[in-house]
């Protein structure tokens, strides 16, 4: 059963401020995704599930591929700062809830997770500087762009099985606090 939890945008003008500010990892790709799945995992390891079903993007040959991408919220007692890890996941899923029009900017939600699959938004991966066990780099979740965001304009767009939340042309404001393209 999913425990709804609450996010916090009340002090962001769109989803571009809610973007946790640090790293210097090569881009993977950005891409036009469905949102496939969400599921959280608090019993066991404290964290966020959400699954991307790429539709279109800028690494050619992907679309229908998935990806899951894990927000932690687990503390790092040997970190300097041990919430780093959650105060990044939170700033992520808030910019992901923005960019799916589930967030308004200067407002709050008690977040479903069931409330995002099937809405569309622009993600971005990038690979991260640590390889895996077999010595290919790790690719991570880096951020969200709500399709009408003029930073993605140029990113391809699939034919996705949704019509999302941001493309209604007053949510399309509201939300993200652009115009529709």
């Amino acid at each position: 059963m999913s425990i709804p939890w609450e996010l916090d945008a009340t002090e962001f003008a769109n989803e571009d401020d809610a973007q946790y500010q640090g790293g210097d990892l090569l881009a993977a790709g950005t891409y036009h995704v469905v949102v496939d799945g969400v599921e959280d995992e608090f019993e066991n390891f404290e964290r966020v599930n959400v699954t991307f079903k790429a539709l279109a993007g800028t690494t050619p040959g992907e679309e229908g591929k998935t990806r899951k991408a894990f927000f932690d919220f687990r503390e790092d007692p040997a970190s300097r700062d041990p919430l780093w890890r959650c105060n990044r996941s939170k700033l992520q899923l808030t910019q992901l809830w923005m960019s799916l029009g589930l967030l308004k900017a200067g407002s709050t939600c008690d977040c479903d997770p069931a409330s995002a699959v099937g809405l569309e938004c622009v993600v971005a991966f990038i690979e991260s500087k640590k390889n895996d066990k077999s010595g290919h780099p790790f690719v991570n979740f880096e951020r969200s762009f709500a399709l009408n965001n003029p930073e993605v304009a140029s990113v391809p767009r699939g034919s996705g099985e949704s019509v999302p939340a941001v493309l209604a042309p007053a949510a399309a404001t509201d939300a993200t606090g652009f115009d529709d393209l």
